[in-house]
């Protein structure tokens, strides 16, 4: 299914720029242990698309890959080489593109559907609906 808007997003530096014209087939919370190492947070938030509908826009030349080989072998990181942003990267299956939603510069007309690899979430995340909202920093 195609949008009329394309997704479009970039890193934190502004050198790596992508876009989709799909619409995301999957939009999920990742709270396995991978995931959990590669953000720095609970989960990672990730939508996925097609790989024939992302593009690099600009500085495809600086993306850098890992490939986890000792706890999950074969689970992919792509990151900037300026600012260390992740990055869309191709799924295991070579079918779909993982987007973090982070990247995103554009607002979606979609939600996260689920939370998988639950079983792996730290004993210390805390869901936002139970936590105090700042707009900015507390003082």
């Amino acid at each position: 299914m195609e949008t009329k808007k394309p997704i479009q997003g970039s890193c934190l530096c502004g050198s790596i720029k992508f876009e989709s014209t799909a619409t995301p087939a999957t939009f999920l919370y990742c709270t396995c242990r991978s995931c959990q190492k590669t953000t720095g947070s609970a989960h990672a938030t990730n939508l996925m698309v097609p790989v024939a509908s992302l593009v690099w826009k600009e500085g495809e030349s600086l993306i850098r890959k890992y490939v986890e080989q000792n706890e999950n072998p074969g689970f992919p990181t792509w990151f900037c080489s300026q600012c260390g942003s992740f990055l869309p990267h191709i799924s295991r299956s070579g079918e779909d593109y993982v987007i973090p939603a982070g990247l995103l510069d554009v607002e979606i007309e979609t939600s996260p559907q689920a939370v998988i690899y639950w079983e792996e979430c730290p004993s210390w995340y805390r869901s936002t609906d139970s936590l105090a909202k700042h707009a900015t920093e507390p003082e």
